[in-house]
């Protein structure tokens, strides 16, 4: 029987995948070659699977879902789709150019005080100079929407949105960086370098300068788009997606445990079953075939059975996956309700949505550790690079500041005790 978070519903993703559950849906073990993450995401946005329903359109859930799907097996690669959905939906929103199949898109909005990234229009249109740090996907992606300081007599300093080709030799990206062998490699995030590079305006300029708010100048373009924060929310899909990736060795150890005290295989048989698919990603369950991930370290422990603590720690992680579930779904169905903000209440849902999922996430990733132990991060290599990938992401929550801020709306808002 198949272990999931819950019964039927759009975040009913399996902790425990049977047999003959779609294995060309399987994702590749590596990608710490940012060709390979290029290539895998091209066969992604080619194939049509990052064409979910636009957000707040009535199927956010079904939106969110695609992602956090990519990201139980592949963090990296989910990160990277999470940014090419979003760029799309951006551009949709703005009136931008629409996006190719052999295109591979992008949203970088981290800025810098040290070094802005600015714009000048000349005779030949705009181009952009500066640098812009923290680029996921910066030997991956063929085009990004960046966002640059303008100055112009009417309005004084601005922000406007940008869509660039990656492949301008006006464009190039920065040596160093990379303090992760893992998300940072695959994903390449690195800092992009820009040097008189062609760019074509999307939207039109919003905000002076210092009104962005949370996510800094570089976002003044398109924060105060309900998009922008419906966007936010959903990336904690990716989160969620990559918690239940962490948490499937537990309840794969817990049922391989109990099967084996009921005399349904024997650990050198299944340990022998499993040889060759070391790392891999796969879609098959413990009654044949390739295991999931992580099941082969499992088939060493001979016969090891999980303790109290570690049964404690498997009840918590189910109930965290429920509670985060239930979040996301609740989030999806009032954005829904209320896609063009009317309530005023995106930014607020965004906040908490994140806070709740990067909670959930974070003390799924020690659960799971505390009831392991090093094992699995030290004998599968494609656990640790998931367990690694997850913290990596989690870290672009800034939930510190983020809680901060949702306090000071809480505190802003008339009515804000809604329980």
């Amino acid at each position: 029987m198949t272990t999931s978070v819950t019964t039927a519903g759009p975040f009913d993703i399996p902790l425990d995948v049977p047999p003959g559950a779609d294995p060309d849906r399987a994702l590749p073990a590596d990608l710490s070659d940012p060709t390979r993450a290029g290539a895998a995401l091209g066969a992604l946005v080619a194939s049509g699977r990052l064409d979910p329903p636009p957000p707040a359109a009535g199927s956010t859930a079904a939106r969110w879902r695609v992602l956090a799907d990519l990201a139980v097996s592949d963090g990296t690669l989910a990160r990277l789709a999470a940014g090419h959905a979003g760029a799309a939906a951006l551009l949709n929103e703005l009136g931008g150019p629409v996006p190719q199949r052999d295109q591979r898109w992008g949203v970088w909005d981290v800025d810098t005080p040290v070094s802005p990234l600015v714009a000048h229009r000349g005779p030949d249109g705009w181009t952009l100079h500066g640098a812009r740090p923290a680029c996921s996907g910066a030997r991956v992606l063929t085009h990004a929407l960046v966002a640059a300081e303008i100055t112009t007599a009417e309005e004084g300093e601005t922000h406007q949105l940008f869509a660039v080709r990656l492949d301008d030799r006006g464009i190039a990206v920065a040596a160093g960086g990379r303090a992760s062998r893992t998300m940072a490699a695959g994903a390449d995030t690195a800092t992009v370098l820009f040097d008189g590079a062609p760019a074509v305006a999307v939207g039109g300029p919003v905000g002076p300068s210092g009104t962005s708010g949370r996510f800094g100048v570089a976002a003044a373009a398109y924060s105060e788009r309900p998009v922008f924060w419906h966007a936010a929310a959903g990336v904690a899909a990716c989160w969620f997606g990559g918690a239940i990736g962490v948490a499937r060795p537990l309840f794969a150890a817990g049922r391989l445990d109990r099967a084996g005290r009921e005399g349904r295989y024997d650990h050198e048989g299944w340990a022998g079953r499993t040889a060759g698919h070391h790392g891999s990603v796969s879609r098959y369950g413990p009654t044949g075939g390739p295991a999931p991930a992580g099941h082969h370290w499992f088939a060493d422990r001979r016969g090891r059975p999980l303790d109290a603590r570690a049964l404690a720690h498997l009840g918590r992680v189910d109930a965290l996956l429920m509670a985060g579930r239930c979040v996301l779904e609740t989030a999806a169905r009032e954005i829904d309700a209320d896609p063009d903000d009317a309530g005023g209440s995106a930014r607020r849902r965004a906040l908490q949505v994140r806070a709740a999922i990067e909670t959930c996430a974070t003390e799924v990733i020690d659960l799971v550790g505390r009831a392991l132990g090093p094992g699995p991060l030290c004998s599968d290599r494609g656990y640790a690079r998931r367990v690694a990938d997850l913290g990596f992401h989690l870290r672009h929550s800034h939930v510190d500041h983020d809680l901060e801020v949702l306090a000071n709306v809480v505190l802003d808002d008339l009515d804000p005790f809604w329980w």
